[in-house]
């Protein structure tokens, strides 16, 4: 979900499921199948727990998702994309200080370019960039992506 790490070592399973945007947030994100990805361990367990109370998103914000959103815990029948209210949310999230977070398995769009903010992976550098050969960033992009990068400690090239 954030480091791109192998979760699948010597025969096992050693990831965790992980809410992008975190559960505290809103009840409706406890079962949101769309908000949850496999993490490694330790980017689940201490790099993301790092500032995790301050990511807490303003009431009206949530309040909005809240009504919108299709989901509940009540129901059986659950999504398995994105709604819009998930993605609006996920915007407010972005643009939330502290949540320089590249938020897999949903993405990230760009605010300046509408590209979607990805990571490649350079093998001769054996490192994680932005993903330019896809897409056309901004400089405030390529900030957001290092961010994300240098929570999670992955190498950058920029």
């Amino acid at each position: 979900m954030y480091c791109y790490g192998r979760v699948y070592i010597d025969g096992k399973f050693q990831g965790n499921l992980e809410h992008a945007i975190e559960k505290n947030n809103s009840y409706k994100l406890i079962e949101c199948i769309p908000d949850i990805g496999l993490a490694c361990p330790v980017c689940n367990q201490s790099f993301k727990r790092v500032g995790e109370k301050k990511r807490k998103l303003p009431d009206k914000v949530l309040q909005e998702f809240e009504e919108k959103s299709k989901c509940g815990r009540g129901r059986r029948k659950q999504c398995t994309v994105p709604c819009a209210a998930l993605r609006k949310l996920q915007n407010s999230y972005r643009d939330t200080d502290g949540c320089e977070l590249i938020l897999q398995p949903m993405g990230v769009q760009g605010k300046q370019t509408g590209e979607w903010l990805e990571l490649q992976y350079d093998v001769l550098r054996m490192e994680f960039q932005p993903a330019e050969r896809l897409h056309t960033y901004s400089e405030k992009e390529k900030r957001f992506i290092c961010e994300h990068s240098s929570r999670f400690h992955l190498k950058q090239h920029f």
